[in-house]
Parts: C-alpha cells; structure tokens; sequence
C-alpha cells in the first residue's frame, strides 16, 4: 500500500500544515520588496569593495578574470535594478489609469441625474410626495404603498430613483466611485429623500422581513447626515 493509500484509510493520521511557512515566507518577500532600494545598493557597495581588495593583490591576469567577474554582477544588479523601476513605474501607471476611471465613473453617474429622464423621475415622485404626505405622517404606509403601486408612472419613478441612489451608495461602499465627489453632490438630496422617505422604507422592511431595501443608500445617508 503506497503512503497516500495509508493516509486516505487512516483519518486521523498525523500530517504536515505549511501555513505557517508560507506567512513566514510572504512576510520575507514583503519585507524584501519593502527594503528593496536600500538591499540593491548594499550589494552594489559589497561588489565595489569586494573588486577593490581582489584587484589590489591579483596579477594581470587574475585581475582580467575579476573584472569581467564583477562586470557580469553589475550587470545582472543593473538589471534587477531596472525591473524594480519597470515594475513601479507600471504600478504608478496602474493606480493612476485607477484614479482616472474612477473620477470618470464618479462624474457621469452623478451627472446622470441631470438627464431629461431623472429629471421627470424627480419630480413625479416629489409631486406624489406633496399629494400624498398626510399619509406617511399618519402612518398609513399600507395605503401609500397602495396608491404608489396604482400608479405605474410613480412607482416606476420610484424604483429608478431610489435603486439609482443604492447603486450610487453601493458604488461607494465598493471604492469604485469617490465618496467625497458624491458627498458634495448627493448630500442634500439624499437628507431630502431620507426624510421624505425613511420611515416608508422602514415599513418596506418589515412587511418584505428583511433589512436589504435600500440598505446601502439609507446606511449611507446615517454617516453623511448627523
């Protein structure tokens, strides 16, 4: 019977966990990396000194021999010396081409509700809001909810807006979209609609028995808004 047959049968027989050597090995690469200027130049001055005391008592010969010794050693430290640059340069290159596409996405989804579409969305739901207010301060969500769902138009408005604001919170809970960009721009409109709508959107909750619906937008507005 081979070891792996003998291991399969035997559940519980001991074996060997390289965890803790791969965490030791990660933090070795990490703290490389982190050190990596200061390593190169050390060895740069090792080799320096080195060629000095091996050509100051070496015939011409031996001191032919080393100095194309050290050459291929600077060389090849020349060149791990040039990735590093390559390689950082690239990952400025990446957080930069980042930056960029997230200062694009932030823009044209927060201009987006300056689009003729939003704009009606907008103020379908705040003329409804207006005709219907006495409701939600009495506390007749059911009703509410009820004139929302018989009128296509509004809950349709409804739904766009409100989905538009989760998507927008939820972009930023992701670090997709700039948090700032969209405080500056969202933060009265998203008080408005938290007070126009937090309790109705409470009753959502309990009658649908979760705490999903519009969760990212109103935990969004809970930090902009104290």
């Amino acid at each position: 019977m081979s070891n792996l047959e003998r291991l399969n049968k035997e559940p519980n027989a001991p074996h060997v966990s390289l965890i803790s050597q791969e965490k030791w090995v990660n933090k070795f690469i990490q703290n490389i990396y982190k050190f990596r200027i200061l390593i190169v130049t050390l060895i740069m001055i090792a080799i320096n000194i080195l060629g000095y005391f091996t050509w100051s008592g070496a015939t011409i010969a031996e001191k032919l021999k080393n100095f194309i010794t050290l050459l291929g050693g600077a060389s090849i430290i020349i060149g791990i010396f040039y990735s590093i640059l390559n390689y950082e340069n690239n990952q400025i290159k990446i957080k930069n081409d980042s930056k960029v596409s997230k200062e694009i996405l932030t823009f044209s989804t927060a201009t987006k509700s300056y689009d003729s579409h939003m704009t009606q969305c907008f103020a379908k739901i705040h003329l409804f809001y207006d005709e219907n207010i006495n409701l939600l301060q009495n506390g007749q969500h059911g009703l509410f909810e009820q004139k929302i769902n018989a009128d296509i138009e509004v809950k349709s408005a409804w739904l766009i807006v409100l989905n538009y604001f989760e998507c927008i919170c939820a972009g930023i809970d992701q670090g997709i979209m700039d948090e700032e960009f969209m405080r500056e721009f969202f933060q009265t409109i998203f008080k408005n609609y938290q007070r126009m709508f937090s309790n109705y959107i409470d009753y959502l909750r309990r009658e649908r028995k979760t705490e999903r619906i519009f969760s990212h937008f109103t935990q969004t507005c809970q930090k902009w808004i104290k």
